[in-house]
């Protein structure tokens, strides 16, 4: 009987020509949830894909009541004054939290007039999105899923 074959002696990778694909399970559901074909998704990237989410004016991301990322659609008043306002909005908000009496809840939608924010509580980190209109419920739901992707791919 001949001897087992060695894979790398054959000449033929022991891979058959395929390449690893990025696997990690953070930035795979992030890309699953912005449609994006990126690697390697960073905060920036993620805030920005976020924004440009149908029914998403703007969205910022803050760190210790500092934005760290932030991205409105272009020429969107609302969502360039949201951006200014956002670090201050999302610390406020999240100080009502315990006043309210509503201490285990990790999402808000507040609506005013014409304006709806969503500000999601992951961690220590606030994702905070500025609607177009009253959002959808396939975007109520993803926007706490990218924030706790987002939280867990800065720590």
């Amino acid at each position: 009987a001949a001897p087992p074959r060695n894979p790398a002696s054959s000449g033929t990778p022991p891979n058959a020509g395929l390449t690893p694909h990025n696997t990690r399970s953070d930035q795979l559901l992030l890309r699953a949830l912005l449609g994006s074909s990126e690697p390697d998704l960073s905060a920036e990237s993620i805030v920005t894909l976020t924004a440009e989410l149908d029914g998403v004016s703007a969205c910022v991301c803050v760190r210790n009541g500092q934005v760290i990322a932030a991205h409105s659609r272009d020429h969107d008043d609302a969502g360039l004054e949201f951006k200014k306002q956002a670090a201050d909005l999302a610390n406020h908000v999240r100080s009502l939290v315990p006043i309210i009496g509503i201490e285990g809840a990790e999402t808000f939608t507040l609506g005013a007039k014409n304006r709806t924010l969503t500000f999601c509580f992951p961690g220590d980190l606030i994702v905070g999105v500025l609607h177009h209109a009253e959002p959808s419920l396939s975007l109520r739901d993803k926007i706490p899923l990218i924030a706790r992707e987002l939280e867990h791919a800065l720590s």
